[in-house]
């Protein structure tokens, strides 16, 4: 009953026009006091809990160093550039256009900013080389989705801080998909001009190729910040975050001056001597330095900034509320349970998951609807034997087809205001090329590789978080139905390992040789067999580990040995004492 409620209440609220954070809000507290037994002293404790979250810090920082990256120049010269390198291609200023979408999604991290950014360049440019205008505003509407695939993502962090996730494990699993949606894109484009004739621009030189990428090196160099920080071990994603924002307000200010009490102001005078150039931009950077945190460029990029972080965090809290509501009524078990009673596996899990965000993204702004949705199948696909990285990867490029589809695909509208469009014209110039991402939305889906093998390369397995206690009743579930999932290398997984994590049910015939036993991990020689891709608390993974867990599993048979003399008839009691003293001289 009360599930019924919450969700038609939510329902009800949303088609009524009611905004989505306030829908979310007001059916959980609604539910809450007419039917549950929780307190009302729970919406504030949740309310105030998960606007602690450490991981969201991350977002109003993105959120800004995006601002100051739109509002410096850097989008122009990240177009000037890839115009530069691929603009000799049979419709190559096309190419570039979506080049530029996927550098500038590697600095702002937002798929709207990445369509204003580089629509209202690229369109222009695109309409002066003779292309009509609704195939460039296709080409952008598209193009600019993968400024929440590629890394650093806002929508990445939202689900991470959803799921208990690494948020640098998700930035690396983006990688590839990222890049091959983007290449997908620019192949296609190249079809398209190759059928229709499309225009070309001379060849300029590596000359010109050099110039215009030392003209955008300042701004591509965050990527190497922002990524390389956060990989090579100096600050976490939430730091980068704040430095990504430091260093985009330095830039913009500072370095391009497109903004700020420098705007306009020249590097270099005529007749000035390169020393006295330093000394003079130095000193007068030094003298700015103050008033330009203050002045009017950079209070309407920090209003801006601040408004679209308020408007995200609310949405967030609200949905954090509505999935607390979830949980207590046990919701995700009772769907759970209906999804294996009608057949439903690993492989058509998926695929519903999928058409519940493609129809859901119709109407509902990315962050929201991934954190109503998740809550609820997160569990499942945990208990399934889905890869959390690979699922997280999945829900973006879902959020990512959502983004352009009709009516309330934010995109579209974005697009039609840069384009100066109506909004009908966009979606049919944009329908062309989304059939690219609905191909890459397959791929990703079905091929968990693409974008697990770069985490996990490179970090190795990941840590289960909290929701795994989420995840065992789903696992209660299927292990009284029988229904076993898929591994990390896509051999089944037994219903017993699920609920248990125990890596020995798989292959119980190798328990059989000595060395696969408690002394065997005691002198370490035992090799855990990762389970559901990531790792258990139960399997050891450091060589200390296994010494520790060796002890203990010796300790606790030798003591059944000691009360039972039938467990070790026949074997040498001398030899099961040398191993356990041999265990306890062991040092860690």
């Amino acid at each position: 009953m009360v599930s019924f409620f919450l969700c038609a209440s939510l329902l009800g609220l949303l088609f009524a026009g009611v905004p989505v954070a306030i829908s979310l809000g007001l059916a959980s507290v609604l539910s809450i006091v007419l039917f549950s037994s929780d307190s009302m002293s729970s919406v504030a404790l949740k309310l105030f809990t998960a606007s602690q979250s450490y991981t969201l810090l991350a977002i109003p920082f993105f959120i800004l160093a995006s601002s100051f990256m739109s509002t410096g120049g850097v989008a122009r010269r990240i177009v000037h550039f890839a115009v530069a390198a691929v603009g000799h291609i049979r419709g190559g200023l096309a190419i570039a256009s979506v080049m530029s979408c996927m550098l500038f999604a590697a600095l702002s991290g937002s798929s709207p900013a990445t369509v204003v950014a580089i629509g209202s360049i690229a369109i222009t440019s695109m309409r002066e080389a003779g292309y009509t205008k609704e195939f460039a505003a296709g080409i952008i509407a598209n193009a600019g989705t993968l400024g929440i695939l590629i890394p650093p993502s806002i929508v990445m962090v939202v689900y991470c801080a959803a799921t208990d996730v690494s948020v640098s494990r998700m930035f690396l699993a983006g990688i590839l998909p990222g890049i091959m949606a983007g290449c997908m894109l620019m192949a296609t484009i190249y079809v398209f001009a190759r059928l229709r004739n499309m225009p070309k621009a001379p060849f300029r030189g590596l000359v010109v190729i050099r110039d215009a990428f030392l003209d955008a090196s300042w701004g591509l160099f965050l990527v190497v910040v922002i990524l390389g920080g956060i990989y090579g071990g100096v600050f976490t994603p939430t730091e980068a975050a704040a430095v990504a924002a430091v260093y985009s307000f330095l830039v913009a200010n500072f370095i391009y001056r497109d903004m700020g009490p420098l705007k306009g102001e020249p590097w270099r005078r005529s007749g000035e001597t390169l020393a006295h150039t330093l000394r003079r931009n130095l000193l007068v950077m030094m003298a700015r330095a103050v008033p330009a945190l203050f002045h009017r460029d950079t209070e309407r990029v920090l209003v801006e900034a601040g408004k679209a972080t308020i408007m995200l965090m609310f949405i967030i809290v609200n949905a954090m509320l509505f999935a607390h509501v979830l949980t207590a009524e046990r919701v995700p078990q009772t769907i759970t349970e209906w999804m294996i009673g009608a057949g439903f596996n690993w492989f058509t899990f998926l695929l519903a998951v999928n058409l519940i965000l493609l129809l859901g993204g119709q109407f509902m702004e990315p962050s929201g609807l991934l954190l109503i949705v998740v809550p609820v199948v997160f569990p499942i696909a945990m208990a399934l034997g889905v890869d959390p990285i690979h699922f997280g990867i999945m829900i973006v490029v879902n959020m990512e087809i959502g983004l352009i589809s009709p009516p309330i695909g934010i995109n579209l509208f974005v697009t039609a205001a840069v384009a100066r469009m109506s909004v009908v014209d966009v979606v049919k110039a944009a329908m062309p090329f989304i059939i690219v991402l609905f191909v890459v939305l397959i791929i990703v889906t079905y091929v968990p590789v693409l974008s697990t093998i770069v985490p996990y390369t490179l970090m190795g397995l990941e840590p289960l978080g909290f929701n795994h206690t989420l995840s065992q009743g789903a696992g209660e579930i299927l292990h009284r139905h029988g229904v076993a999932g898929p591994d990390h290398r896509g051999a089944g997984t037994g219903p017993a390992e699920v609920q248990r994590g125990d890596v020995r049910a798989r292959r119980p015939h190798r328990l059989a040789h000595p060395s696969h036993g408690p002394d065997a991990l005691c002198h370490g020689r035992h090799r855990p067999l990762p389970v559901l891709g990531r790792s258990h608390p139960g399997v050891p993974r450091r060589r200390r580990d296994l010494d520790r867990a060796g002890r203990e599993a010796l300790a606790r048979r030798n003591a059944d040995q000691h009360d039972d003399p039938h467990l070790h008839a026949g074997r040498p009691q001398w030899r099961r004492g040398r191993m356990a003293r041999a265990c306890e001289r062991r040092t860690i």
